[in-house]
């Protein structure tokens, strides 16, 4: 089921004249993944490009300019326009919508989280578990970020974060930068039960023999460690990586004297990989 707050519709508009779309058939698929979510299918009326906001180029046209607009009838952003985002179809869509893809089949739950979070500047849920939520991070999530991190203050394997004012600036572009750009970035670990930030937990890039890699990462609030939250997050993030993200492999960087890590590593599959680097063992792990 989506759960994307606010969105109650998504426009199918497709340029037809020649017949070459089975338009039934592309709003029957995007019922169906909608099932009982609340959000309504419709194919794209008169008028709807001045509603959507779509520039006029990037509208209906001999050219099979053929688009979706996924937005909320209600919702008005802080300019006085209402929400929405327009995806273009096919391989010849040469408009300016945001995101493309190449045939309706391609759009899952996923994807229309991805662009409507983008869209209204909220963080995107990456994986939910049993117990927890994972999340992108947002500004207003900084004072618990501290919190968690002060947690932390004697462990000599974690750097603390930056004065408060650097530490803001440094995530508004690690947000814009890492989420917007790669897809992926460090995440939030919340307890779905109380919504208590306890973690963080993510892939990011770093260069091993002089290629540019992905790399798990990971660290737990001391309070809530021993508590299997590192296995349960690691793993959703590793079925994330491979579902999501298509990775093939991915690594982890751990100190030599990081045991738990270690053992949480090799619990999770990672091999050795090299050994003793600058004081840091690398692990890989294959994925598909």
């Amino acid at each position: 089921m989506v759960h994307c707050r606010g969105l109650n519709r998504i426009y199918l508009c497709i340029s037809n004249k020649d017949g070459q779309h089975d338009v039934d058939k592309a709003v029957l698929t995007l019922e169906k993944l909608l099932q009982n979510s609340g959000i309504e299918v419709s194919v794209g009326l008169e008028g709807l490009k001045k509603d959507s906001g779509l520039q006029k180029e990037n509208g209906l046209s001999e050219s099979c300019q053929d688009y979706l607009v996924i937005g909320d009838d209600d919702l008005i952003d802080e300019r006085g326009v209402r929400y929405a985002v327009d995806i273009g179809i096919s391989s010849c869509y040469r408009g300016g919508a945001p995101f493309v893809i190449y045939d309706i089949e391609d759009i899952d739950e996923q994807y229309i989280n991805l662009v409507w979070t983008r869209k209204c500047k909220r963080p995107l849920v990456i994986a939910q578990t049993q117990r927890l939520i994972i999340r992108e991070m947002s500004i207003d999530d900084l004072d618990g970020l501290y919190e968690l991190y002060d947690s932390l203050k004697t462990c000599p394997y974690i750097e603390q974060l930056y004065a408060r004012e650097k530490e803001e600036e440094f995530e508004r572009k690690y947000i814009e930068n890492m989420y917007g750009f790669f897809g992926y970035g460090l995440w939030l670990v919340f307890l779905k039960d109380t919504g208590k930030l306890v973690g963080r937990v993510g892939i990011e890039n770093r260069e091993i023999d002089g290629e540019t890699v992905q790399e798990l990462g990971y660290l737990v609030d001391a309070r809530y460690q021993k508590k299997h939250i590192a296995w349960e997050s690691c793993q959703a993030v590793l079925a994330y990586a491979k579902n999501q993200l298509c990775l093939r492999q991915i690594y982890t960087c751990i100190h030599m004297g990081n045991k738990k890590s270690i053992a949480l590593a090799e619990k999770l599959g990672f091999k050795a990989y090299a050994m003793d680097i600058n004081g840091m063992n690398i692990y890989k792990s294959i994925l598909l």
